[in-house]
């Protein structure tokens, strides 16, 4: 019975070394998975601050494509109002020199 019992014994060692090598390597795994979440939640709040970057960016075209939109209908309107001035002053000479003749 003594050599069942040192038998017994072996196995159990090899049992407890067994369960203490994966608790060490579950432990190892924890740490690397708490460490990828940590990380995966550093890069969601980069990405997040990206999106408002890109979003504030994408308002500040779209401020400027309608400032631009308004700046040409003014010029448009100037250079109409300057073409419909000119004939205005051409018509007062051509009227004023028809008056003097």
């Amino acid at each position: 019975w003594k050599h069942k019992t040192l038998e017994l014994h072996s196995v159990i060692d090899v049992k407890v070394r067994e369960e203490a090598k994966n608790n060490v390597l579950l432990a190892i795994v924890n740490a690397q998975l708490i460490g990828q979440r940590e990380e995966n939640n550093a890069l969601r709040k980069e990405v997040g601050g990206y999106r408002e970057e890109i979003t504030r960016k994408e308002e500040q075209l779209q401020d400027a494509e309608e400032r631009r939109e308004q700046l040409l209908r003014l010029k448009e309107q100037q250079s109409d109002y300057a073409i419909t001035t000119e004939k205005e002053h051409h018509f007062k000479i051509m009227r004023r020199k028809a008056h003097e003749s």
